[in-house]
């Protein structure tokens, strides 16, 4: 299971300070032709290091809040020239922004659990989860593709073999209001800076992706079967639409189906619908033929 470290940030007052702190230790490193990667070094060796490199991150503590994480990309314990064991925390220098939430002050780092990691595995779940759309298409996300103003979330469909199409799905203005309150999209449009807008949401791979989501159901008590799974979200949605009485050409066009056949499948899963309109034969005990 994923596992994360969190750690003061001590001598930095701002995320962006530290951005330009990571920048320049690269810098120097890149003129001394050293291999330009971001490490930091500490006392204590995390002996859990398979499950912090196993899509974990390092969350930094900002004056008192939680404010941003950097993925972790090894643990490398080595001894200094007093004989002193430490460790250097590979970091992926590329920084990222969470919900700010306070956190007290406390000395060298410490274990952090996906379950009180800040919320954004639960948001890439909540995408999953109201919009039907695949794990590869949600990862591909950038702030761009919110549209607060239309209510929309617009998806690159990735199961077709040309690239450039793009469907947008209507979300709830609840959501929406989640994620940006999470992930800030209002901020980095307010930047301009055009990197941050067009960085994706979740800089997870797929696989990460996966066991994040299976994480989250494990959590929540989710009995097990084929449905327990990123792909038992799409699916959902589709048989909870139909249900609901969304048409099919609708339901076609914000699962990115490529026909409405595809789509049809749903239909034919709602067993309970279908023994509803049966039961209007059985009505008043008449059952002759």
């Amino acid at each position: 299971m994923t596992l994360h470290l969190i750690k003061l940030c001590v001598g930095v007052d701002t995320v962006k300070e530290l951005e330009g702190w990571i920048r320049q230790r690269l810098r120097e490193k890149k003129k001394r032709g050293e291999k330009p990667e971001h490490v930091h070094t500490t006392r204590m060796v995390p002996k859990r290091a398979e499950e912090l490199t196993d899509g974990g991150s390092l969350y930094w503590v900002v004056r008192g809040q939680v404010m941003c994480r950097q993925r972790l990309k090894a643990v490398r314990p080595f001894t200094d020239k007093n004989g002193i064991g430490r460790c250097r925390l590979v970091l992926e220098p590329k920084v990222v922004l969470v919900e700010p939430r306070p956190y007290r002050a406390f000395q060298g780092w410490r274990y952090l659990s996906a379950k009180d990691a800040p919320r954004e595995v639960r948001t890439f779940c909540l995408v999953l989860h109201d919009t039907g759309c695949r794990i590869s298409e949600a990862l591909a996300l950038t702030p761009r593709r919110f549209d607060l103003s239309g209510k929309a979330i617009v998806f690159e469909t990735l199961k077709k073999r040309r690239r450039g199409i793009y469907r947008a799905v209507p979300v709830p203005e609840s959501m929406l209001d989640t994620l940006n309150m999470v992930h800030g999209f209002t901020e980095a449009g307010k930047r301009r800076t055009g990197s941050k807008e067009e960085t994706p949401l979740w800089d997870w791979s797929r696989m990460t992706a996966y066991r994040r989501v299976k994480e989250v159901m494990d959590a929540a008590g989710i009995a097990n079967g084929p449905h327990k799974c990123p792909k038992g979200l799409h699916h959902g949605f589709g048989v909870h639409a139909i249900s609901k009485g969304v048409p099919l050409n609708m339901l076609s066009k914000w699962m990115g189906h490529a026909s409405l056949e595809v789509t049809a499948i749903y239909a034919n899963a709602l067993g309970e619908e279908q023994r509803s309109i049966a039961a209007r034969m059985w009505e008043d005990g008449d059952r002759s033929p």
